[in-house]
């Protein structure tokens, strides 16, 4: 048995990773690398129930690319009348799965083994940037007529409302990364995408930030009292403000609607270049789940 332990800091950190390795006869020598070393799942290893991720539906969730690193290593160590059978088990990934997006994209009973490259990094970032691709792909794959990208569970909760027809697969969280969401559905074929925002993250994308996460930028009140001043609200409205989301309280409904107008205009001045082949709605939620978006 091999214990391995992965370093990135999300809720698959520390999980004991098992691999089983049990040599047989090879029943025929021109077996191919593929036949010779054969790469299951056991125990808190997730099915795939659901298109859309590359593996086939009812096999194992361990990708392409370390599945093919387990052949690479093994097969110089084999012997011309040997194959091998290698088993990766993960004894808590049933239940640490439940806090994944597995769900979600129709991985059931366990944990994914999604490396791309077969490098462990420290951070989550890479691991979060590809779940947003694996999410949407889901989606795509299940045909759904548009994509609804939101921040998370409390703005997608809105969104479903606003579109109830479309399947749970459609809604994917971005985080924080929305210009690497934009991107995805461009490279995936998305012709309808609806980006959800909620006002704080809003104002970050207006400005040309694409990556809104606190740590990478921060509310710019100069940059929001010139929206304030293009949608034609008064100074004095502005002068007290702390948190973007205030706005919703300190301002009328006409003109929380212009402000609107004019944050979601300059979002779209950096969004729309992304998708060029497909069409983005881009809706404005409050913490209360109204939504608002673009008039001309």
């Amino acid at each position: 048995m091999l214990l391995l332990q992965p370093d990135d800091p999300d809720v698959t950190n520390g999980l004991e990773i098992w691999a089983e390795v049990i040599l047989f006869p090879v029943s025929d020598k021109d077996e191919s690398q593929q036949e010779r070393i054969v790469v299951k799942g056991g125990e808190g290893i997730g099915t795939v129930t659901l298109p859309g991720l590359g593996l086939s539906i009812g096999y194992p969730a361990i990708n392409p690319v370390p599945q093919q690193m387990i052949r690479d290593n093994l097969l110089p160590l084999l012997k011309a009348d040997e194959r091998v059978e290698v088993t990766i088990s993960v004894p808590d990934g049933k239940e640490t799965a439940e806090r994944t997006f597995n769900p979600r994209i129709g991985v059931v009973d366990g944990i994914s083994i999604i490396g791309t490259s077969g490098i462990v990094r420290p951070f989550s970032n890479e691991a979060r940037i590809e779940s947003i691709r694996r999410e949407m792909s889901v989606g795509v794959a299940m045909g759904a007529e548009r994509i609804v990208i939101n921040s998370g569970a409390k703005s997608e909760q809105y969104l479903r409302k606003y579109y109830p027809t479309l399947p749970q697969q459609a809604f994917v969280h971005y985080g924080n990364f929305i210009g690497e969401a934009i991107r995805f559905a461009n490279e995936l074929g998305v012709r309808k995408l609806t980006l959800g925002l909620m006002i704080g993250k809003a104002v970050k994308l207006a400005e040309g930030h694409l990556n809104t996460h606190s740590h990478e930028v921060t509310m710019n009140q100069t940059f929001l009292q010139e929206l304030a001043d293009e949608a034609q609200i008064p100074n004095e409205k502005m002068r007290h403000l702390n948190m973007a989301r205030e706005l919703w309280d300190i301002l009328s409904p006409s003109e929380m609607q212009r402000f609107a107008h004019v944050l979601i205009q300059h979002a779209h001045s950096y969004c729309d270049t992304l998708l060029p082949n497909g069409h983005l709605d881009i809706l404005l939620i409050s913490e209360k789940g109204e939504i608002l978006r673009n008039v001309d």
